[in-house]
Formats: structure tokens, C-alpha cells, sequence
């Protein structure tokens, strides 16, 4: 289905349309292989009763596709060419209103994200990477070069921050920001703390974690504190080019 650019409601209900089309085939192939792949299975069912008399019960049952372990669905994946295509890591845009490369200049040299998945074939892998990574890597160059040296200003971006005042954020960075993370489940935690590092960032403010605390549905493994920081869960402490941009202190510092 082609994206939708926006601006032309013709053009939209025509993806919609497509899209509901292009649904209901989906479900209707997703039917005819689990037809396909479920079998009838005949059981005959014996009660035997309190008198020593048994009676019995025959029944027709569909027998559930059953469980595979990760090797076996990615192999079957393949052989049945039920696999879609990755998403090209040139396709940095995001959503179906997305503009178009010569409106958006801080994609220009974008690629689109990756994710390792251990255990997994190469081919599999692409696919789910290219589907789960919402960042791109490299950033475009505008922002990658922001701040050097004969590079014309960025537009938010201040410069970046030299090895030596990563080390010592409070004394080069004397602006902060302080914040209180989300209570929501781990999704809207960590878009939360993407927004609030993208706007230390841009304004030349140096970032205070909150201190310690329960994480809502992230369980402590046994013989861990139950308390935990954003450090523990993503990397962001020892991330030197993030640290550049946009420096990290705790709130006990």
C-alpha cells in the first residue's frame, strides 16, 4: 500500500480502503493455512463407572497447531515463505504521513535502525529488525555534525560537549533539568525519558536523574534491589556520544 502524504483526503480514503481490502484477504489466507495445517483428529473417549461398567464416547477434534520452539518457526517461516519483506534501511521516514527527503534535511544521510536477535537466522532477523527499530542509526548528518568546527550552526543543537567536560558535566554544563518519570508500564517510560534527554539536549542542559525507585511491571529478579534507575535497564551511562550531546548526572550528585 502506497503512504499517504497527507493534504489529499481522495488519496486517503483510497489507502483506507486498500488497507481494509488487503485486511480481510490477509484473514482470509490466515484461515485456509490453519485449515490446512490443522488436522481432524478422531479420539474415543473411555468413563469407567463406579459399578466396573465403562461406556464410551467418540469425539472429532481439531488438533491445535502445535507449539514450536524459535528454531522451528523461524525454519517454517521460510520454507512457507510466510515472511515479509524488511523495511529498506533507506526508508528512515516514519508513519504514512511522513514528508518527503527534500522536506525533512535531518534525514539526509539517515539509516534505519537495527536490533541483534541472538539464536535467530539472518534472514529472520532483518525482517524483525527492520519492523522494531523506531530510531535510525546513523543519525542524519546535520545532527551527527552539529557543533563542529566549520560546520555551519545547527539549528537546536548547541555544541557538543569536549571528552574532558563529559567528565565534569557540572562544571561545564551549569544549567539543569530535572524530571519525574512515568508511571505507566515500560513503553511510556522509556518515550518519556527519550523526550526529556532530546530536550536537555537541545537546550544545553545537563540532565539530573531521579532517584532511585520501583519500576511499574519490571519485577526484581530474586536478590535484587526491588528499586532501579534508568541505568539499569538501557545504556546511557557509558554512551560517550550521548553524553556529548546531552550530559547525565544522578540525583545524588
Amino acid at each position: 500500500v502506497g503512504g499517504w502524504k497527507g493534504g489529499n483526503e481522495v488519496d486517503f480514503v483510497k489507502l483506507v480502503k486498500e488497507m481494509s481490502t488487503e485486511g480481510d484477504q490477509a484473514v482470509e489466507l490466515e484461515g485456509k493455512i490453519r485449515a490446512a495445517r490443522t488436522p481432524i483428529i478422531h479420539t474415543t473417549h473411555v468413563k469407567v463407572n463406579s459399578d466396573g461398567k465403562s461406556s464410551m464416547k467418540e469425539n472429532d477434534e481439531d488438533a491445535s497447531t502445535p507449539k514450536l520452539t524459535w528454531q522451528q518457526l523461524q525454519q517454517h517461516l521460510l520454507e512457507t515463505n510466510l515472511l515479509p519483506p524488511p523495511i529498506p534501511a533507506t526508508h528512515t521516514a516514519r508513519g504514512f504521513s511522513g514528508l518527503s527527503p527534500d522536506q525533512t534535511p535531518a534525514l539526509q544521510g539517515a539509516g534505519r535502525g537495527t536490533i541483534h536477535c541472538p539464536n535467530t537466522d539472518p534472514r529472520v532477523e532483518s525482517v524483525l529488525s527492520s519492523m522494531l527499530a523506531f530510531w535510525n542509526e546513523p543519525r542524519g548528518t546535520r545532527d551527527q555534525e552539529a557543533g563542529l568546527p566549520n560546520v555551519e550552526p545547527h539549528v537546536f543543537l548547541p555544541p557538543p560537549l569536549s571528552q574532558l567536560e563529559v567528565l565534569t558535566p557540572k562544571s561545564s554544563r551549569r544549567r539543569y533539568l530535572t524530571f519525574e518519570p512515568d508511571t505507566g508500564g515500560w513503553n511510556n517510560i522509556r518515550m518519556s525519558l527519550e523526550n526529556v534527554v532530546t530536550l536537555a539536549a537541545v537546550s544545553g542542559r545537563t540532565l539530573v536523574l531521579p532517584p532511585d525507585q520501583i519500576v511499574y511491571l519490571l519485577e526484581a529478579r530474586k536478590g535484587e534491589k526491588r528499586e532501579r534507575n534508568y541505568y539499569d535497564l538501557v545504556n546511557i551511562t557509558d554512551n560517550q556520544e550521548l553524553l556529548r550531546r546531552g550530559p547525565l548526572i544522578t540525583s545524588e550528585e
